[in-house]
């Protein structure tokens, strides 16, 4: 609870999305992405780009959306499309489950999740600098450089050390809600866009789309408890990155870790992992352990 807590430095980040801004997330999106159960394609929107006053109504929509905290109906209704992680092996637990959801809503996610959230939680220095993932300026390289190092080190020193290398299993589809909604709220989310996003995952619809055709049946958490918050959307990326900020923060203050010094003791590395989006490595060594 302590690593959910806002820092009171945190603003809350703007809501009001521009034409501008929207016209430009419609630019980089390539027309031939699948979206929109409802049949509006992304061509739709880019030749709505040519009008300002096509363009100031989409806006509109999207900002009375955000204000209001209710969703369009067509805004509830997700088509879920099973994909091969492995091709040629359709085995259903390795497949990808990925929801085309409406192009507009996407956009919006995208500004207000994964730009403006995201960015505030960087310039505030949020962020837990051992996450590499969904961060612009890291990558997985990043990741791999420290546990490279760390080996040389730990072997170079005959030290007695432990690494846990961990890949969650469907993060993107087992995170809580609500409590992924606290994580970003810590990184200045507003309430609005948080209950937004909340009602539109408890009413959201899914069907279920095959080589057969579209399922006719569809579920919903309100019928059932269906965890995640859509993966092939454009909020989990920087939703799990606030989840696991609040997860290595409250590792930071629990676990040894890793601990280096020079000989002199005048220089000190410590650090309880690294991870890159979900593909952690947790460590401890004898150092941290007599530290602690």
């Amino acid at each position: 609870l302590k690593a959910l807590r806002r820092d009171p430095e945190v603003p809350d980040i703007d809501l009001l999305i521009t034409a501008a801004e929207l016209k430009s997330s419609f630019k980089a999106t390539k027309e031939t992405t699948a979206s929109s159960p409802s049949g509006r394609h992304y061509g739709h929107y880019k030749a709505a780009m040519n009008s300002p006053k096509l363009m100031e109504i989409h806006t509109d929509m999207i900002n009375l959306t955000l204000e209001n905290e209710h969703a369009p109906p067509r805004w509830l209704r997700a088509t879920q499309i099973p994909i091969e992680k492995l091709p040629g092996n359709p085995r259903v637990d390795k497949l990808r489950t990925l929801q085309l959801l409406e192009g507009d809503m996407q956009r919006m996610m995208q500004i207000i999740w994964a730009r403006r959230m995201v960015w505030n939680a960087e310039d505030k220095k949020q962020l837990m600098d051992n996450q590499m993932g969904s961060r612009k300026g890291k990558s997985a390289l990043s990741a791999v450089l420290f546990k490279r190092l760390s080996y040389d080190i730990i072997r170079q020193r005959r030290e007695a050390a432990a690494v846990f290398n961990n890949d969650a299993s469907g993060c993107y589809d087992r995170m809580i809600p609500s409590i992924a909604m606290m994580a970003c709220r810590a990184l200045g989310l507003p309430r609005k866009a948080a209950r937004l996003k909340l009602r539109i995952l408890q009413k959201m619809r899914y069907f279920v789309k095959t080589a057969y055709g579209l399922s006719t049946d569809s579920n919903t958490n309100e019928i059932s408890i269906l965890l995640g918050t859509m993966q092939g959307s454009t909020a989990p990326p920087a939703i799990w990155l606030a989840v696991c900020n609040v997860i290595l923060k409250a590792l930071e203050g629990k676990a040894p870790g890793l601990v280096f010094t020079i000989a002199d003791g005048s220089l000190r590395h410590h650090r309880t992992g690294e991870a890159f989006v979900d593909d952690t490595d947790l460590w401890v060594n004898a150092h941290a352990l007599g530290d602690s």
